[in-house]
């Protein structure tokens, strides 16, 4: 015997350990082979399979259970480095030899882990793919078959979970193989093995540590995941009602749309309007300018190009000012939850003030008031006067010419009633202003009344107020001169 007998008990102890590390890692090869294998089978249908099959490769659940099953092939090439480099050899002799401990410390410490951390969230959404795939004929028929009873009832989820249940039995084991050595130890020096077995160790602890770690994270973040979306399916339902769908809109603004926007330069105004400052940038866009109500596309200006906002003309109601409000888009505001909606609330305010801002710059402009404006039309006939160069004649007092008797009453109302529109116009601020203490002779005065009568003649009808006046001709004129004239030469000096 090249053993002695205190020596055999403690060598078998440790072969078997290192018989059960070999053991373990093939049964663990084969389940996740298995998987491999489910996954190939699920990816070459046939013919017999029909509708259901077709269903499965068009279903984003089927499509997704192939690519996540994919991560497993990682993990397999690990495991089958491992067992080649653990397994039992052969000598020239063809005698086997069995695996020692620092083989097996070896192998733990070539393992790359990094395909176990990849693994532990796909294996978690593979779980939930194939809850929602149960209801498809074709996944359930070939997981019944290909997962049967015959490897010890492991199902698809047994198989699923075997490589994180994997990294704690390395550990476990490894911390038995160091316990065998210690005992050997003490008959011959293994410092070496024990120095490799314990740093391989430590290495599976804190590998097992992280996945760990990492199933809790990927734990945490599903229920929030599954809280969020209650919280979404409420919101969405809350703000997307009818009475609640001023939540979604702002308040109706002051201003016309259509009678600003109406044409593009006018919608580039608003466009640049918005982006001063606000953060988010929009491409403004109407598809119709003369549409009724006018709509106009507040876009993100990022790809996809989707509509954030509408602007939109509200109905006018009964002798009440044009308005118009901003609302988020409807399915916008569906994704959102309660702090989204704020936040898109008060991105919507600021587009209703760029809006407003654009409206009141174009409706408001400084043009002259008509009473500035007014005086260039009137005045322009008053230069007419001063080309009568009569030759004057001094009056004290003058006085209404009397009446003619030789002529009719209708010229008498004719003159008073053009010294009486003389008189109103003089008043008026448009008008140049009479001077009153002036002295003024009979010629100017006719010149006068005919200049009113013809303006009378221009504007009073024009305007509705008065009916029109009959302008006396040049013979009559001049009658009432020559009667004017005789009249104050009877008059003693």
């Amino acid at each position: 015997m090249s053993n002695t007998p205190t020596n055999t008990a403690g060598e078998i102890h440790v072969q078997k350990l290192i018989k059960e590390v070999q053991t373990t890692e093939v049964s663990y090869l084969k389940s996740i082979l298995k998987l491999q294998a489910f996954r190939n089978l699920l990816n070459t249908p046939n013919a017999a399979h029909g509708t259901a099959a077709y269903k499965f490769f068009h279903s984003k659940e089927g499509r997704n259970m192939i690519q996540e099953l994919e991560k497993i092939d990682s993990v397999i090439l690990e495991s089958q480095k491992f067992l080649e480099a653990i397994k039992d050899k052969k000598d020239k002799n063809d005698n086997i030899v069995a695996a020692t401990s620092q083989e097996v410390a070896n192998a733990v410490l070539s393992v790359n882990f990094a395909s176990y951390h990849s693994f532990v969230p796909a294996m978690d959404r593979i779980s939930k793919l194939e809850v929602s795939l149960r209801k498809n004929e074709y996944f359930t028929e070939l997981s019944k078959k290909h997962f049967t009873t015959e490897d010890g009832g492991l199902n698809f989820n047994s198989c699923l979970i075997t490589p994180i249940q994997r990294v704690p039995r390395y550990r476990l084991l490894l911390d038995e193989l160091i316990k065998g050595e210690n005992r050997l130890n003490a008959v011959s020096p293994r410092n070496e093995v024990i120095s490799a077995l314990t740093e391989s160790l430590e290495k599976v602890k804190v590998e097992a540590s992280a996945i760990n770690e990492s199933q809790r994270t990927q734990e945490n973040a599903d229920k929030q995941i599954a809280t969020n979306n209650a919280r979404m399916k409420a919101l969405s339902q809350k703000y997307s009602s009818p009475e609640n769908r001023k939540l979604r809109t702002t308040e109706p603004k002051p201003g016309n749309l259509s009678a600003v926007f109406k044409t593009p330069e006018d919608l580039k105004a608003l466009e640049n309007q918005l982006n001063k400052g606000h953060g988010q940038k929009f491409i403004v866009k109407c598809d119709d300018l003369k549409k009724q109500p006018l709509v106009i596309h507040c876009v993100s200006d990022k790809n996809p190009k989707v509509i954030l906002y509408k602007i939109i003309q509200n109905k006018k109601e009964p002798n009440g000012p044009e308005t118009f409000s901003v609302r988020i888009k409807p399915e916008l505001a569906k994704t959102l939850d309660s702090v989204g909606i704020e936040l898109a609330l008060t991105k919507a305010e600021n587009v209703a003030k760029a809006c407003g801002a654009v409206i009141s710059a174009k409706t408001i402009k400084p043009e002259p008031s008509p009473v500035v404006a007014a005086p260039v039309p009137v005045a322009a006939p008053e230069p007419a006067a001063p080309k009568v160069s009569p030759t004057p004649v001094p009056v004290a007092k003058p006085e209404p010419p009397a009446p003619a008797v030789t002529r009719p009453a209708t010229t008498q109302k004719k003159l008073q009633a053009a010294q009486e529109g003389l008189g109103n116009l003089s008043k008026e601020p448009n008008q140049p202003v009479q001077q009153e203490k002036s002295p003024i002779n009979f010629q100017q005065q006719i010149a006068i009344q005919q200049q009113s009568l013809r303006n009378i003649a221009k504007e009073r009808p024009a305007s509705g107020q008065a009916p029109k006046l009959e302008v006396p001709t040049e013979a009559q004129l001049k009658a009432a001169e020559m009667q004017a004239r005789r009249e104050a030469n009877r008059k003693p000096k």
